[in-house]
């Protein structure tokens, strides 16, 4: 028995409803959409002076960028270097001068 040999893996591809683009609800793996929460809610500390949609919609933004990916297993961890790279660059609430410039 080699190391390759044991139960077949599946590749789970994102759900295509007509067209439109995926939502987390449309994904095809409950593991990927615990993920991608988990991812939300690490970046949502990490950036406590954003708000949390503007946090979940750049996750959901950044996750959409690899709906073609044909392997999911890293599409977490893509999408949280991707999302962080984002977020890292917009202007935090605190970051506004009195006259909100």
């Amino acid at each position: 028995m080699d190391q390759f040999s044991g139960p077949a893996v599946t590749v789970c591809l994102i759900d295509r409803v007509r067209g439109r683009p995926s939502t987390l609800a449309q994904m095809g793996s409950a593991t990927e959409r615990a993920a991608i929460l988990h991812v939300t809610q690490q970046l949502s500390a990490q950036f406590p002076r954003l708000d949390p949609t503007v946090v979940a919609r750049v996750v959901r933004d950044t996750h959409r960028r690899f709906d073609a990916h044909p392997n999911r297993d890293f599409i977490p961890m893509l999408d949280e270097d991707a999302a962080r790279d984002r977020l890292r660059v917009m202007p935090q609430s605190g970051d506004l001068g009195a006259d909100g410039r």
